[in-house]
C-alpha cells in the first residue's frame, strides 16, 4: 500500500525505430512507446528539500530529477522510483522519470499532454545539454510517434526550435499490432556523450549520413502507415548500417546483430548507441524464439507490445499493488 498523501505516475518505456541522431538535427524519427513501465511516486514532506527515498544526496545525483523539480519550483518532496527498465539502456529510463515526475508536480491537466511533453523536453535538455524531443514526446503520447515526419497519422503537438534545431512536429501513427523484441546488451551508454561525439563527426563531414538516416525514416513512416512488416524490417537493417557509419556501434554490438539477423526481419541499435539496447522485429509468431536467441547471445531480452497510452497519474485512492518490478524478461 502507498503511504497516505502519496501520488504515483506511470510511464511506458520507449524504443527508437528510425532516425536516432538525425532527429537531433531536425530530420524525422519514429519512436515506439513500449510496455516496460516506470513508476514515480511523490510524497509531500516538511521543508523545502528534495529527497529520493529520504536522501537529499540521492536526489541531487540524478540531474533529470533536479531539472524537473527546478522547472516547476517544487518544494518539500520525497520521490521514489520503481522501473522495469535497465538503467542507461537506451529505453527511455531518464525520460520516463522526467515525464512521471512532471506529470505529478506540474499544473498540466491529463488532457494537456503537449504542454507536459514540452516541459519534460526542456528539463531533459537542461540536464544533458543535447538531444531531441523524441523520448519525452513518445512517453507523453504513447503509441507509435513520428517526430518531424508530417503527412501521416494524427497531429499531436509541435515542439519549438532549440539552438537552431527544430521545430519538431509530433504525430501519432497507427499501430499495426506487431510484437517487438528489445534486448539490453549489458553495455551502459551515456546519451549526452554519444550525441556530442556524433555532433563532432557531423561537423567534420558526416552530415550526408545523417541526411540519409532522415530520408530512411521518411520511408519507414510510409511503410508503417501501410503495415508493411517486411519493408519495415528491411529499413531497420539499413538504418543500423548507417548508424555503424556514424560510429555508434562497436564489435560486441555487431557480434549480436550478426547472430540475430538471420532470425529476424530487422535488428538495429535503438537510441544513442555504443551500448544500451537493440530492437528487433521478428516474423509473426517467432517473438519468443528471437528472445531466446538474444538471451543466448548474452543480452537481456524483453518481448514488448506498443503501449497505447503514455504517462498517466493514478487516482490518489489507488495503491501501488501490482507494480512492475525491475528486470522483467521474456527470454
Amino acid at each position: 500500500m502507498r503511504e497516505p498523501g502519496t501520488q504515483t505516475a506511470t510511464s511506458p518505456g520507449k524504443a527508437i525505430l528510425f532516425g536516432e541522431h538525425a532527429v537531433v538535427y531536425g530530420f524525422p524519427a519514429v519512436s515506439l512507446a513500449v510496455d516496460l513501465p516506470t513508476m514515480v511516486s511523490v510524497r509531500r514532506r516538511p521543508g523545502t528539500d528534495w529527497t529520493l527515498d529520504g536522501s537529499p544526496e540521492g536526489f541531487q545525483r540524478i540531474p533529470y530529477l533536479v531539472e524537473a523539480a527546478r522547472s516547476v519550483g517544487a518544494e518539500g518532496i520525497d520521490v521514489s522510483i520503481r522501473s522495469s527498465l535497465p538503467r542507461a539502456s537506451g529505453l527511455g529510463s531518464s525520460a520516463a522519470v522526467t515525464c512521471g515526475l512532471l506529470a505529478l508536480l506540474s499544473k498540466t491537466g491529463p488532457g494537456d499532454l503537449g504542454t507536459l511533453a514540452k516541459l519534460a523536453y526542456s528539463a531533459e535538455f537542461a540536464a544533458q545539454g543535447v538531444g531531441s524531443p523524441a523520448d519525452t514526446s513518445t512517453l507523453c503520447a504513447g503509441g507509435i510517434v513520428s517526430i518531424g515526419g508530417g503527412g501521416y497519422g494524427k497531429s499531436l503537438w509541435e515542439i519549438a526550435p532549440r539552438e537552431n534545431r527544430g521545430p519538431w512536429k509530433v504525430d501519432r501513427l497507427p499501430d499495426p499490432g506487431w510484437k517487438w523484441v528489445v534486448a539490453y546488451t549489458g553495455l551502459p551508454k551515456q546519451t549526452g556523450d554519444v550525441v556530442s561525439a556524433v555532433g563532432r563527426k557531423v561537423g567534420a563531414g558526416a552530415s550526408s549520413t545523417v541526411e540519409q538516416i532522415g530520408a530512411l525514416a521518411e520511408r519507414g513512416i510510409a511503410a508503417l502507415f501501410k503495415g508493411d512488416r517486411a519493408e519495415v524490417g528491411k529499413l531497420m537493417n539499413e538504418n543500423h548500417g548507417l548508424l555503424v557509419e556514424l560510429g555508434v556501434s562497436n564489435p560486441r554490438i555487431e557480434e549480436i546483430v550478426e547472430a540475430l539477423r538471420p532470425q529476424t526481419l530487422g535488428v538495429k541499435i535503438t537510441g544513442a548507441g555504443r551500448g544500451g539496447s537493440l530492437l528487433a522485429l521478428p516474423r509473426s509468431g517467432e517473438e519468443a524464439a528471437v528472445a531466446r536467441a538474444f538471451a543466448k547471445a548474452g543480452t537481456v531480452p524483453f518481448v514488448v507490445s506498443i503501449s497505447p497510452v503514455g504517462v498517466r497519474v493514478a487516482p490518489p485512492s489507488v495503491t501501488s499493488a501490482g507494480a512492475a518490478s525491475p528486470g522483467r524478461s521474456a527470454s
